[in-house]
């Protein structure tokens, strides 16, 4: 009696390990995915993925620059509306607008009084237009490589040379003057030109993305950058917003928040870990050997059994059609390649049937319910025993 009750304690404690083995692990290991998961999407820190964004890490980002400019005691402060230029534009800041697309003439004609020193990368020409600077594009488009400085302004003999893929820069011929300084010439114009107003100085360049991540460390452009934007202690960094702002990890690919990345391979992992605990408690994979002999007959009822489940009266007629005819055939002789009036004027003559009656049997199937299809296998087996009695 001790030894079967031992037994059937281990057996029963045999049972409760499989039990937590099979449940409560997985589902152990699933809480711990989510756990993980949501570790992640809180403390780990987003970006942005907008162009020349001061938190883009991507190609067309430009993170790079802002920290590096942070590292050396410049204060950056990101803005997406005027009226978070406004807050923090001050005369002793410098204010870098990255883009000019979503901007009105208000708007634009408000960063001038905004006291700051400006930074335009690319600008509209309707922007230069309502700035009023003098300043317009050349129109022309000069692969040239690097482009030396020639010109007295530190921040360019600093970085030498560029390569910029925009279109030049010109002074209007009506406002030419010494406050004008043209830096890096090209076969149409300048890369850059910097304007002293007096009160602040305007610089402007025709590549907007020459101090991306991408082409940041191209040429002097990290030089260029770091004098240009870096020569005050606060910088404030404005990416328009719009109605519907371009983000971009390359060109073409859309962003996606790298959290949502992680929060999203993070539930792959939980899925398949359900599906493995899943597959557990089905137990061990059967093997049986093949191949596996299965009776016609089985295999015929089956598949009546399905046709009838699903109500394919029509199936299941053109079955018995198709296997009467087939049957016929073979009993005549009539090749597999024959035309269905070759085959109907034979049955027809083997039968004593009309053609039409012979056709209409084999090929057009009327039934509809499972007594019509009763009715048809009784017809069809009536006329193959017609056929075989035929010497």
């Amino acid at each position: 009696m001790t030894t079967s009750m031992i037994t059937a304690r281990e057996t029963a404690n045999h049972a409760l390990r499989r039990r937590v083995k099979s449940t409560f692990l997985p589902l152990g290991a699933l809480a711990t995915v989510l756990l993980v998961s949501w570790l992640i999407v809180t403390f780990i820190p987003s970006f942005s993925g907008v162009p020349l964004g001061h938190d883009n890490p991507y190609p067309k980002g430009a993170r790079a620059l802002a920290q590096v400019l942070s590292s050396r005691g410049v204060d950056v402060t990101p803005a997406s509306n005027i009226d978070g230029v406004q807050a923090n534009s001050t005369p002793g800041t410098t204010l870098l607008v990255t883009s000019t697309d979503n901007l009105n003439e208000a708007t634009t004609r408000s960063l001038v009084t905004s006291g700051a020193d400006l930074v335009f990368l690319a600008p509209s020409r309707d922007t230069l237009e309502t700035l009023g600077l003098g300043i317009d594009y050349a129109g022309g488009f000069s692969a040239d490589g690097p482009t030396a400085a020639e010109c007295v302004l530190d921040a360019a003999q600093n970085a030498r040379e560029i390569i910029s893929q925009g279109t030049s820069l010109t002074v209007s011929p009506e406002r030419e003057s010494d406050a004008y300084t043209t830096c890096f010439p090209s076969a149409f114009g300048h890369h850059l030109i910097q304007l002293d107003t007096g009160s602040t100085l305007v610089s402007v360049l025709d590549d907007a993305y020459m101090f991306s991540n991408e082409n940041i460390t191209k040429a002097g452009h990290a030089s260029l950058a770091l004098n240009l934007l870096g020569g005050h202690e606060d910088l404030v960094w404005f990416v328009p917003e719009g109605p519907d702002p371009d983000t971009l990890l390359a060109d073409g690919e859309p962003d996606l928040p790298q959290r949502f990345s992680i929060a999203a391979v993070m539930l792959l992992i939980a899925g398949g870990l359900a599906v493995l605990a899943a597959m557990r408690r089905l137990g061990p994979v059967a093997s049986e050997q093949l191949p596996v002999v299965v009776r016609a007959s089985e295999t015929t009822r089956g598949r009546g059994r399905l046709y009838r489940l699903a109500h394919a009266h029509g199936r299941a007629g053109r079955t018995m059609q198709a296997a009467t005819a087939a049957a016929c055939a073979r009993h005549l002789g009539i090749q597999r390649s024959a035309s269905r009036d070759a085959l109907v004027s034979a049955v027809a003559r083997a039968s004593g049937r009309p053609d039409l009656e012979v056709y209409d049997l084999l090929f057009h199937n009327t039934a509809r319910s499972d007594h019509e299809l009763v009715q048809l296998a009784a017809r069809l087996k009536s006329l193959e025993s017609e056929i075989k009695d035929v010497p």
